[in-house]
């Protein structure tokens, strides 16, 4: 078995980045990578780990794994589309952040609440896959506080969308909107700085600020009135920002 191509280039970027790194943080990063390699596979199985090797495996995750799965968008997952199995699997391995393009209508954004969170706020099943055993140590447990722990951000993309942004926001569990800048755009045959186009822009902006979500866009905008949440192009803009 060998890892994807996707992965060996991150891997090997973070291990370049980590050469020019201070001393003590290149000599715990390693430390800590050598504890995953001899205790990581086999605590995220569930097999038997000799309790030194849980206690160092939980400081790495704190000091190095968790901040750099943050870094590289591990913890945060953009699914393909509205669709239960897609969701499902985002969330089985572990997503805490989960962003839903291209939503349509309301009936549609419920269905990507309801796909996103357990009962009884929604209706995602109880199935395997690493996210349990990631957060095994989590108080009060994963299935009891994934719900509220997940962010949930539908991105508002088309004309459609637009007609429904009020009601998409208001909905239970939706943490934020997205203003998709460029499909915005692109459905309406508007363009940036265009009265049209700020207008569209305007109405989701609205729609977050009169339901009390976040309102999210590309990084672009981090200087936009009321912009809180944004999408940065890659790993090193979101260490930049």
């Amino acid at each position: 078995f060998a890892p994807p191509r996707t992965l060996e280039v991150l891997l090997t970027r973070v291990m370049i980045r980590m050469e020019d790194a201070g001393f003590l943080k290149h000599k715990l990063f390693h430390y800590f990578i050598g504890v995953a390699r001899k205790y990581g596979e086999r605590i995220l199985n569930g097999q038997p780990v000799p309790l030194t090797g849980r206690l160092l495996y939980g400081l790495g995750n704190v000091l190095i794994y968790g901040p750099l799965k943050n870094v590289l968008g591990f913890s945060r997952v953009r699914v393909a589309y509205t669709d239960e199995r897609e969701e499902q699997h985002a969330m089985d391995a572990g997503a805490l952040v989960l962003v839903v393009p291209t939503v349509r209508s309301y009936e549609e954004a419920i269905k990507a609440r309801d796909w996103a969170y357990f009962p009884p706020l929604g209706k995602r099943s109880l199935g395997g896959g690493q996210a349990f055993s990631m957060y095994a140590n989590v108080p009060g447990g994963y299935r009891q506080t994934i719900n509220d722990n997940l962010v949930l951000i539908l991105m508002i993309e088309t004309l459609d969308g637009l007609t429904d942004a009020d009601r998409i926001a208001k909905i239970p569990g939706v943490t934020a909107i997205f203003a998709a800048s460029a499909d915005l755009g692109n459905f309406a045959g508007t363009k940036q700085n265009d009265p049209d186009y700020e207008c569209e822009i305007n109405i989701v902006h609205d729609a977050a600020i009169k339901a009390c979500v976040l309102l999210c866009g590309p990084l672009a905008w981090r200087d936009r009135p009321d912009f809180t949440c944004f999408q940065g192009g890659s790993e090193l803009a979101a260490v930049a920002i």
